[in-house]
């Protein structure tokens, strides 16, 4: 649902081709601001994201005296054969601390506030240089300081173990590690779709760069490659976590040879399918332009609409008002249809098979499991029930737009992305513990 502001947002952009003269039409000040906390929101959330795993990954291991690492995330789907997966070129992943993961996002928060206080406090930047410049430097960050715990020889595992995940092979069964680190990237997915608006808004201004000067594609051409780039690659990127997924879950499905299993794989891709109409149909619902005002008018006793001046001009409008009226009223209800089928088939999901509770009917540990780590069940009571309100409250966030009196409307995404981003944590320390 995040997308839809994303979509709003390089849809403005890409609209200043229509203009007479070729020029872009500057985007208007709400656009603006969305594109440029676009910028901003990405590494944002994606460093809290980073900083939360730690604290999760700590909490994991004090608490439940689980080393999430060495045993939990190091099995493997088949057994392994020196280290390595039978037939895989795959070694495990060095394994990091906490304190590492901490590092790393103390790191990369340094270097985003460092990029501002250079690009933009010195160097009299913009805002666009800053967030470019923070992204430039992350390789080094990442590769070269020894401080945050990833020398050169220990990031590579990392590297291909992503590379894994993004597209998984076939002729592989895919170990637990890739489907943790897979079903984490699917609470990016508003990250993605603003990285998807960026590119939309750098690809339209490059092709009225080219109209305005190379004009290497006529206005036609320049104006529909940017109307198609605007419109599809915000929510495409956000389909891609859930893309990934899915092909993944139809890998699982192919090496499992128990029946039950190939059914809940199948059970698990239809779940997923449910996103993927939610993120475009918001997408196109926030596209589509505002409907005119319809006039006043008089039923006369003719049986036919006409305005108190009698224009004729004015049906015209009254009817294409009618009709994108019923056209937003349709999309609204199935976006509202799907995004609740998601919401609700996820959070069963999550209790049930994710953390497998709701297994036992005693009075004694109600809708839990036989088997509980942590020692008061008040502590999965409140996991479930937090659950479900941050699933709710991001649901309601992106369905009416509303936020906390003190955070304007612009900053609904955000919103959604943090709550998103605290779910999948607390969604981990319950995955893990099962």
């Amino acid at each position: 649902l995040g997308v839809a502001l994303s979509a709003r947002g390089a849809g403005e952009e890409s609209r200043g081709l229509a203009a007479g003269n070729g020029m872009p039409l500057s985007l208007s000040p709400d656009a603006h601001q969305e594109y440029l906390r676009a910028l901003l929101r990405a590494p944002i959330v994606t460093i809290l994201y980073l900083a939360l795993w730690g604290i999760a990954v700590f909490f994991i291991k004090t608490t439940l005296h689980i080393d999430l690492f060495g045993t939990v995330l190091a099995r493997p789907s088949p057994p392994l054969v020196n280290g390595r997966l039978p037939g895989s070129s795959l070694s495990l992943p060095p394994a990091p601390s906490p304190r590492t993961i901490l590092l790393s996002a103390l790191a990369l928060l340094g270097t985003l506030l460092w990029s501002f206080l250079v690009w933009c406090g010195l160097l009299h930047g913009s805002v666009e240089g800053a967030i470019f410049a923070f992204y430039v430097a992350i390789p080094f960050i990442l590769v070269v300081l020894p401080v945050v715990g990833f020398g050169r020889g220990n990031i590579f595992p990392y590297i291909r173990t992503l590379r894994r995940v993004l597209w998984p092979s076939a002729e592989e069964n895919v170990p637990f590690v890739e489907v943790f680190v897979a079903d984490a990237m699917t609470s990016l997915s508003k990250v993605f779709a603003d990285t998807g608006l960026v590119l939309a808004v750098l690809v339209s201004r490059a092709v009225a760069f080219d109209v305005n000067n190379t004009q290497f594609l006529s206005k036609p051409t320049a104006q529909l490659v940017s109307t198609v780039v605007s419109g599809c690659l915000p929510p495409f990127l956000a389909c891609m976590p859930y893309i990934i997924r899915v092909r993944q879950l139809v890998v699982l499905r192919l090496w499992s040879e128990d029946g039950d299993e190939r059914w809940q794989h199948a059970m698990n891709v239809i779940k997923y399918l449910f996103n993927f109409p939610t993120i475009w149909l918001a997408a196109w619902l926030a596209t589509l332009p505002e409907a005119p005002a319809p006039p006043m008018a008089a039923y006369h006793e003719a049986g036919s609409w006409a305005t108190m001046d009698g224009g004729p001009g004015d049906v015209l409008v009254h009817g294409e008002a009618l009709r994108l009226s019923i056209m937003r009223a349709v999309l609204e209800e199935a976006v509202v249809f799907c995004s609740l089928s998601s919401l609700f088939l996820s959070f069963i999901w999550d209790v049930r098979m994710d953390w497998g509770l709701a297994q036992t009917a005693t009075v004694r540990q109600c809708c839990l499991r036989d088997t509980l780590l942590f020692r008061s069940q008040w502590i999965y009571y409140s996991g479930i029930c937090g659950n479900l309100i941050l699933r709710l409250a991001n649901t309601y966030i992106g369905l009416t737009g509303h936020v906390p009196a003190f955070l304007s409307r612009i900053d609904a995404a955000f919103v959604m992305e943090v709550l998103e981003i605290l779910r999948r944590t607390l969604w981990c320390v319950f995955r893990i513990e099962w």
